[in-house]
């Protein structure tokens, strides 16, 4: 398939996995045209199920094929239809190593394992919670759930110590899928400057980049402030000593 041909993305504002396609498609410097969808209108809903035979974005389609609503395997299909700009590099190595920022960050930003997952409620809770007051057992839950948020965000400060962007000292695509979680997070009220300073000074240069100036004019995320007063995490917490034997544990 040419790479001449139609783009077309659906999306939601406001979507971090839109977003990261979005902000893949502009990297790339792919001409394209963006449709805003609403899922609160019946009829954008059946417009996407006609297209895209699915009723959510993100719905990537070039030319006549629908060809991905997930972000991973649409940023996979962008570098290579789209050989300017090289975001993946060649290397086996390298490559496997891009790829495995893009799927974790995936994990904490996109479908059922997404951040806004922490808050879902599984049937284990349930039964935990059957002898507590219910008020009680939320504030407990937010509190753990909190927790293994800040231990999931001092993997990435760390990931920072070893270069400039998320997987090294190049912008890649792995920059594309977790920047999007960085901004849900910044909006939603997470203080990056008091336990994140790596992941700060990484927030500030990346949101001057233009492409992701370009996104933030078609999505709009809603401030709630559930990430405020977040806990310390466990690497910070437990000193460099056990912050180094960690490292090597995250990069076997």
């Amino acid at each position: 398939m040419a790479s001449s041909e139609e783009i077309i993305l659906y999306y939601e504002s406001g979507s971090t996995p839109c977003m990261a396609i979005m902000l893949a498609l502009e990297e790339k410097g792919a001409s394209y045209t963006k449709k805003e969808v609403d899922t609160e209108k019946d009829e954008d809903i059946a417009m996407l199920e006609e297209v895209a035979d699915r009723d959510e974005p993100p719905a990537l389609l070039h030319g006549d094929q629908v060809l991905f609503d997930e972000v991973v395997p649409a940023c996979l299909y962008l570098e290579k239809i789209f050989d300017n700009n090289r975001m993946i590099p060649e290397g086996a190595v390298q490559r496997a190593h891009v790829i495995k920022r893009m799927i974790q960050a995936q994990k904490i930003g996109v479908g059922d394992t997404s951040i806004d997952a922490y808050w879902e409620d599984d049937e284990e809770d349930e039964e935990e919670d059957d002898n507590m007051d219910e008020e009680k057992a939320e504030a407990l839950e937010e509190k753990e759930d909190k927790q293994d948020l800040a231990e999931e965000l001092e993997e990435w400060e760390f990931y920072l110590t070893k270069g400039s962007f998320i997987a090294g000292s190049e912008f890649t695509m792995a920059d594309c899928v977790f920047i999007p979680v960085l901004i849900y997070l910044v909006t939603n009220g997470l203080d990056l400057t008091k336990k994140y300073p790596l992941l700060h000074k990484y927030y500030t240069t990346v949101m001057e980049r233009p492409s992701v100036v370009e996104v933030g004019k078609h999505h709009q995320i809603d401030a709630e402030d559930i990430f405020k007063d977040m806990p310390t995490g466990v690497l910070a917490a437990v000193g460099d000593i056990v912050k180094g034997f960690f490292g090597k544990l995250v990069n076997k």
